[in-house]
């Protein structure tokens, strides 16, 4: 078959699989109108969205403090009040199957006291106090996911003389440590090894994903390790990336069959691997200061300055329409494929949309581009 006819009849196959292309939703409109904008955006299963900032704010000139929830319309939900106790907005969260929402970070109080690293609040946003508190004021946590079975998989740093120490551990659902996940370092020394932990997440209960760089187990060095419930690594997993030059991964997405995304380098190459890392698809996609999202079942969203759609088969949609003019932190996709963003930019595609903007399929859009290498 000539190439043209393939690509054709490619396309054809495809067709009924692709996303619609994305669109600004004009019915979402909170605009964060002070300050730097927004990063965390989380998606609850009534579709209502936490949101948090660095610093208080005004929503549509309501006052809201760094962490709130949004009415799936984009309305502020004043049932939800983030804990008086805390004067720290959180650095992510996750949510429980019981509606409880657990945050990670340096929680401080009025005063400065240091309260914690991970705590849980209850649905309306007070403080959940007989959650066990994860407590080390020297430890930075920056990654968690809550997992089927609800423990919580977690990742954070110090910072010490001689370089970051990087640590992963598995917490129970109530708070405390997992008995039988030993918590694990990975040390690195400046200016020649810098360790990075740039984002977690699962393919099942026993199959927990690390992604970052310089990750040693042994007398191996990782940029991604699949570990078991019990913290031992996957030896025979070891994704081959696209080589860049300035190499880094971003984050990283997993889809229900186990198929990975990873987003490295400039926020510009993305490799896609199927659950045992054997490499399915690759990309450079030009962008600045873009995350890597599941769309879907067979793709992931990248969304920066530009954004786009990625097959694990090897096609890609471009929206030369939807260009941002600041740095996207959060996104999370709510029912009939509303994709929701955050981040510090006040324009996309031409329109004013400070710190938060909803994006809601329209028709097809033009014939994707081909990586036909």
């Amino acid at each position: 078959m000539k190439k043209s006819q393939w690509l054709s009849a490619l396309l054809l196959s495809l067709s009924c699989q692709l996303t619609t292309a994305q669109k600004l939703d004009p019915t979402f409109s909170p605009s964060i109108l002070r300050g730097s904008g927004a990063f965390l955006c989380l998606v609850q299963p009534d579709n209502k969205l936490l949101v948090t900032t660095n610093s208080n704010h005004f929503l549509n000139d309501v006052p809201v403090r760094r962490f709130f929830r949004l009415h799936e319309n984009g309305a502020i939900d004043e049932s939800f009040q983030y804990a008086a106790e805390l004067n720290s907005p959180p650095r992510t969260a996750q949510l429980q199957d019981d509606g409880k929402i657990v945050v990670g970070g340096k929680f401080y109080d009025e005063e400065g006291t240091f309260l914690g690293n991970m705590l849980r609040l209850w649905p309306d946003g007070s403080l959940d106090t007989a959650f066990q508190t994860y407590i080390d004021e020297a430890f930075d946590l920056t990654e968690m996911k809550v997992l089927p079975n609800q423990k919580i998989f977690t990742a954070g740093y110090v910072n010490t003389d001689t370089g970051l120490v990087y640590s992963v551990f598995l917490a129970a659902e109530d708070g405390g440590m997992d008995a039988h996940f030993p918590k694990i370092d990975f040390t690195g020394d400046r200016p020649d090894r810098n360790v990075h932990i740039a984002d977690l997440d699962f393919q099942s209960v026993n199959e927990l994903i690390v992604a970052g760089s310089n990750l040693q187990v042994g007398d191996k060095t990782h940029d991604i390790l699949r570990l078991d419930s019990l913290g031992v690594p996957d030896v025979d997993f070891n994704p081959f990336f696209q080589s860049v030059s300035n190499f880094r991964i971003r984050n990283i997405g997993v889809l229900p069959d186990g198929t990975i995304g990873i987003l490295a380098g400039d926020h510009s190459n993305i490799t896609i691997v199927n659950r045992d890392g054997l490499t399915r698809a690759t990309y450079q996609l030009s962008n600045n200061r873009s995350i890597l999202h599941p769309a879907g079942d067979n793709s992931f969203y990248i969304f920066g300055e530009k954004f786009y759609q990625v097959f694990a088969d090897g096609l890609s949609i471009g929206f030369p329409d939807l260009t941002a003019n600041g740095l996207i932190y959060g996104m999370a996709v709510q029912t009939d494929d509303q994709v929701v963003l955050a981040g510090t930019f006040s324009n996309i595609g031409g329109t004013f949309k400070p710190g938060l903007l909803r994006l809601t399929p329209g028709e097809l859009g033009d014939s994707p581009e081909i990586d036909d290498s």
